[in-house]
């Protein structure tokens, strides 16, 4: 079955709270910059361990987010993100897909912003990682 989740809020708090306690992170989303015309809107639909999200802020803001324990990729359906992860750097835009780091915290900025997440267990990449490609999990990398 397919567990659906939504949320709507102007209480940039509340959004912080609900998006920390869905992905389960270790430490809390961190807001900066939060504009008085902050709106948050966030939708989800999970299959057991699969899942598929979208997230629209309508203010431009600053946020960083703790290491996923997931693989999680991102694109932007509307809007633009900079993405900043160690010495990495990612401008996205519509069309523009990126894989949120697993073992470092990500900065990003953004104005207004319609993001597409699909998460998938971390595990189950890894595994077929060495099945398929014969390629130890923590070595698999997406280039193109």
């Amino acid at each position: 079955p397919v567990e659906t989740f939504e949320l709507s809020t102007r209480e940039p708090d509340v959004a912080q709270t609900v998006l920390t306690e869905f992905y389960r992170l270790e430490r809390p989303l961190e807001f900066a910059g939060v504009p008085r015309s902050f709106s948050c809107e966030f939708r989800s639909a999970t299959a057991g361990s699969l899942g598929a999200d979208r997230l629209r802020f309508t203010a431009g803001m600053r946020c960083s987010v703790p290491p996923l324990g997931d693989f999680v990729v991102v694109s932007p359906a509307g809007g633009s993100v900079r993405y900043a992860a160690g010495r990495e750097q990612v401008d996205a835009r519509p069309g523009v897909v990126a894989r949120h780091p697993n073992d470092v915290t990500l900065r990003s900025e953004w104005g207004d912003l319609d993001l597409r997440v699909v998460r998938l267990p971390l595990a189950v990449i890894e595994r077929v990682a060495e099945e398929r490609l014969g390629v130890p999990g923590a070595d698999l990398r997406f280039e193109g």
